[in-house]
């Protein structure tokens, strides 16, 4: 499977949601913050070792306790308590969405991942189909979602003290307008 984005012109459960309408590039991704990195051969062999190397290499605390988080979006898949909370609340406020307090990087460790990240110009959702053996670098303020259900592959992100901002929370938070000022969008 390989990766694509498109625009979402509709809601994510609606039947002409799922179809590419617009296409959208790697760079267009980059522009608003999202960094998506493709599984080469070496990478879907062990993709832990590749996320850990990476999330070091860009300067995350992997090391730290409370840094590293493994959770399975599945339903009745076992999670530690605070990745069950999190997870409980992405399925609330999936029409919304909700946004990070820091960086967060995730490697899709089996699978195929769907995310939603907003682009802040247009106010669309934009849908990535993200394959296993990808990793997503997320900024801080960004907005995204992603559905949960059966297919839903298992995610594996390293993460640090990640806050998740959920509402009326999100605009008016320091961190989302720090992240619209990176993007030249304050």
């Amino acid at each position: 499977m390989s990766f694509r984005a498109y625009f979402l012109f509709n809601l994510p459960n609606s039947p002409s949601s799922t179809r590419p309408v617009t296409p959208v590039s790697l760079s267009t991704l980059s522009a608003l913050g999202c960094t998506v990195i493709l599984p080469s051969e070496d990478t879907t062999q062990n993709i832990e070792q590749t996320a850990r190397k990476l999330a070091q290499n860009w300067g995350y605390p992997i090391t730290q306790e409370g840094s590293r988080a493994v959770y399975d979006t599945k339903k009745d898949a076992e999670n530690s308590p605070q990745a069950q909370e999190n997870l409980t609340k992405f399925a609330r406020i999936h029409e919304t969405g909700f946004c990070p307090t820091v960086e967060s990087l995730t490697a899709i460790a089996e699978g195929l991942a769907e995310v939603d990240i907003e682009d802040v110009t247009t106010r669309n959702w934009i849908r990535m189909e993200i394959p296993r053996g990808a990793l997503i670098r997320m900024p801080a303020g960004i907005k995204f979602r992603f559905p949960l259900s059966e297919h839903a592959p298992n995610r594996k992100g390293v993460i640090s003290d990640n806050e998740l901002l959920f509402g009326k929370d999100i605009e008016n938070h320091a961190t989302r307008r720090a992240y619209l000022g990176t993007i030249g969008q304050a």
